[in-house]
């Protein structure tokens, strides 16, 4: 059973504001730091596909760990048109993802020109600006 960790908060709101920010850019330097750590992983996953030879693929093992290179079928689309008409033809609705790019909604709904199946909600966001 996980235990749920109880924060102590300031007492004011300004304080709050700033322990926001504080964590806000706690944040963003951790963040920049495993952003050098994913590139480092991505470079060196590169560089065990173009090392490994391509005919043994049985791979390497380490100390710690064993690596394969292997190959796995990945699906994407070449005609969006046909596939659309596919999947209403065929009930088959459950092969696409339920996601909305906002951007194009956006645009499309200031030009006023309505989506019939979008509607809207009021989402609660905090924004957050340094003090100048």
């Amino acid at each position: 059973m996980a235990v749920k960790k109880v924060y102590k908060f300031p007492r004011t709101a300004g304080a709050c504001a700033d322990h926001l920010w504080n964590l806000k850019e706690e944040i963003s330097k951790l963040n920049a730091q495993i952003k050098v750590l994913d590139d480092e992983q991505s470079a060196l996953k590169n560089h065990i596909i173009d090392t490994l030879p391509k005919s043994d693929m049985t791979g390497a093992s380490g100390k710690l760990a064993t690596v394969r290179v292997e190959t796995k079928e990945v699906y994407n689309v070449t005609d969006k048109v046909a596939l659309m008409a596919w999947a209403v033809k065929n009930k088959a609705q459950d092969i696409f993802q339920s996601r909305l790019s906002p951007e194009a909604v956006s645009s499309r709904w200031n030009a006023k020109k309505p989506i019939p199946g979008i509607g809207t909600f009021q989402a609660v966001v905090i924004r957050l600006n340094k003090v100048k």
